[in-house]
């Protein structure tokens, strides 16, 4: 196959955890996973799990330029078979336009990867395959990532009794409930 092709093709093959994108999208769900970048980042806010803004830190651009990070958290996406995985420790970063996977991070909390024939492909610590991304015709690799909005649950804590032996009886009705008294 010519390099032509190969190029071509490489924008338009799905990936795991990825839907199929053209480089002129303007999806914010793009994540580019990039070798030289210390630490995973977003600038959504609204994506992070267990966000603590109490974790700030600088970040420093190839141009020198240096920012503040507002916090970290995590972000949950939906992989292809429908479940979850998560991205650990990335940072939030204000007005960021673009997404980073820190391959660094990546090899730092027990993942690995492997490269070949123009396509990388990212493995979890119990080895299986949860990202494939080919290379793109501006030689990056970027993958569409769905992201899970964050839910909100709360627990209630049961102060009568009766309550509780309804639940542990399988939903006993309450008058047969109290002949057991």
């Amino acid at each position: 196959m010519a390099k032509e092709e190969n190029e071509a093709d490489s924008e338009e093959q799905s990936l795991l955890l990825m839907m199929i994108t053209d480089s002129e999208s303007q999806n914010n769900e793009i994540w580019y996973i990039d070798s030289g970048c210390s630490n995973h980042m977003t600038g959504h806010r609204d994506w992070l799990v267990n966000f603590d803004a109490m974790k700030k830190s600088k970040v420093r651009f190839v141009d020198d330029r240096v920012i503040q990070a507002e916090g970290e958290g995590n972000v949950a996406v939906r992989r292809l078979d429908g479940r979850q995985a998560m991205f650990t420790y990335v940072l939030y970063v204000l007005g960021m336009k673009s997404n980073l996977i820190s391959m660094s991070q990546l090899l730092e909390n027990g993942f690995s990867m492997k490269m070949s024939n123009g396509s990388l492909e990212v493995y979890d610590t119990a080895k299986k395959m949860i990202v494939k991304a080919l290379l793109a015709r501006i030689r990056t690799f970027k993958v569409n990532l769905n992201t899970i909005e964050p839910q909100c649950l709360s627990a209630v804590t049961l102060s009568d009794e009766s309550w509780l032996w309804h639940l542990r009886l399988g939903h006993l009705n309450f008058k047969d409930l109290s002949l057991l008294r």
